[in-house]
């Protein structure tokens, strides 16, 4: 799956790109990527700058926008001096001061606008450099982002929110070194783009969910060597250039029954012939597809409920008796579909009972 992220920061809007119009970008990507070595920023030709989407297969991808709010607390830090924890409101501070005082930074985004039924394929995280130290700690270890279980807005207190971004559990560390989201350069200023595609980083960012906080970290200050005077200062909220996140998602298709044969002919038998037949149910859609099963007056199917989810399928067994009137039959095993607003589908089978063999002697004397 190729995500395209157009270079256009100043938009707010969403939109779609049919997968006819986006197969000629893909050609495009491919080029870029080989000529560069990595490509994650496309810049398209006028025509499609307005277009910040494309159709995916089994549900259409979207990119989102999201901000921290324009209120108190939703970006900050915490300072920890002399063994007090303050927690800081706004510009968001990271690694150790000219006095020696350790910051963690963290941000909040309202995702509130996120459909409760999207799957978050990609997070891409912008943060404005204010400034960064003399000194070269930060620029070599780099910083690195993790997703909070403390919400900085529930007022958890200063040191439970300075131990949940710098706990051991930071979802970008891997066994005994750390991976830098990013790496903040010497005098570097301006706006600064660091892909969260860490599976479990993404993954945090619950649909359906109203806000979602992350933590900033200075490796070299909190696990390496201290030096004051070794910290950088991003914008907060109140900012022209607040953080943001550009989270892509897309909507998957609801359920769908699909049965598969619909109409099963028995053949011709005998009264009380006892057979054993199969259908299969499928979840052509996506999400999950709860159904139950229903047979006619003596006759028996297995398994009786099935949960399905995208295009899973199910092999259902149906066994019975011919019936004792002669002549043609039909009957049919209701299939219910109990989750996604109901509905269903009917297996018709068929089949012609035929008179037994019976003896006839003429003449009998």
């Amino acid at each position: 799956c190729v995500i395209f992220f157009f270079n256009d920061t100043a938009t707010t809007e969403i939109y779609t790109l049919s997968l006819h119009d986006a197969l000629p970008i893909l050609k495009f990507y491919e080029k870029l990527k080989t000529n560069s070595g990595m490509a994650t920023v496309i810049k398209p030709k006028k025509e499609l700058s307005k277009k910040l989407g494309f159709d995916k297969i089994n549900g259409t991808t979207t990119i989102k926008k999201i901000y921290p709010d324009r209120s108190r607390w939703w970006t900050g830090d915490v300072r920890l001096a002399g063994g007090s924890y303050d927690a800081q409101d706004d510009d968001i501070t990271v690694g150790v001061n000219i006095w020696g005082s350790k910051y963690r930074g963290y941000a909040v985004f309202n995702i509130s606008e996120i459909p409760s039924n999207a799957i978050i394929d990609y997070v891409k995280l912008y943060v404005y450099t204010k400034t960064i130290s003399v000194t070269s700690h930060i620029a070599t270890a780099g910083i690195v982002v993790k997703a909070l279980t403390v919400d900085p807005l529930g007022s958890p207190g200063g040191e439970a929110l300075y131990n949940d971004i710098g706990n051991n559990s930071n979802l970008n560390h891997t066994g005994s070194s750390y991976v830098p989201s990013w790496q903040p350069l010497l005098g570097e200023t301006g706006l600064k783009s660091i892909n969260l595609y860490t599976g479990s980083l993404q993954s945090s960012v619950s649909a359906g969910k109203q806000r979602w906080a992350v933590g900033f970290q200075d490796v070299e200050s909190d696990y390496g060597t201290t030096e004051n005077d070794d910290d950088g200062i991003f914008a907060g909220w109140s900012s022209d250039n607040r953080p943001y996140c550009e989270v892509t998602y897309h909507i998957p298709p609801p359920p769908q029954l699909s049965v598969s044969p619909t109409d099963i002919d028995l053949g011709t038998h005998k009264a009380g012939y006892n057979f054993t037949n199969q259908f299969t149910v499928k979840n052509s859609g996506g999400g999950t597809l709860t159904l139950d099963m229903s047979p006619p007056y003596g006759w028996t199917v297995s398994p009786t409920g099935v949960s399905l989810t995208a295009n899973q399928s199910k092999s259902i067994t149906v066994t019975g008796r011919f019936p004792s009137n002669l002549g043609s039959f039909r009957e049919g095993v209701g299939v219910y579909i109990t989750s996604s607003g109901g509905g269903g589908q009917v297996v018709w089978l068929h089949g012609v009972v035929e008179q037994s063999p019976q003896l006839s002697v003429n003449p009998t004397d």
